[in-house]
């Protein structure tokens, strides 16, 4: 039976907690591309995959040609990353760099997919980043 949670405040402690689905999201606009990551899997007991869905939203009426190149920084150490829509790669124990090798048509956006990584309960998003080639 599902019981709807509450949420208390008390003075004396300085927990923080995330409602609803425990996910953070990240945007950041750089140049033409606006690009939004969301830590959308919640931790469940014995799993050890995370599901960072990524968007990227390009503004512009010029096309761009690969690759274009998205890189998650996260507050703690990741492993395995694979990604549906791009090429990931560990480049530091907390960052993921996901390559697309694909043309950008005029105000395209392109959805990477599911970036997952294995790592603890406590992982957030703390910066991400986009580039391309003119």
């Amino acid at each position: 039976m599902y019981k709807k949670p509450i949420l208390m405040a008390t003075e004396d402690m300085s927990e923080g907690i995330y409602a609803a689905s425990g996910a953070n999201t990240i945007t950041k606009v750089v140049d033409c591309w606006t690009v939004t990551a969301t830590l959308k899997q919640i931790n469940q007991v014995g799993r050890m995959d995370r599901r960072i869905q990524i968007v990227c939203a390009h503004a512009s009426v010029q096309g761009h040609q690969p690759p274009l190149v998205v890189t998650v920084t996260f507050n703690n150490p990741v492993e395995n990353p694979q990604c549906g829509g791009a090429t990931p790669t560990l480049t530091a124990p907390n960052v993921v760099t996901l390559t697309r090798n694909q043309p950008v048509n005029p105000n395209e956006s392109v959805g990477l997919g599911d970036l997952v990584v294995w790592a603890d309960d406590s992982l957030l998003l703390v910066d991400i980043d986009i580039h391309d080639t003119h």
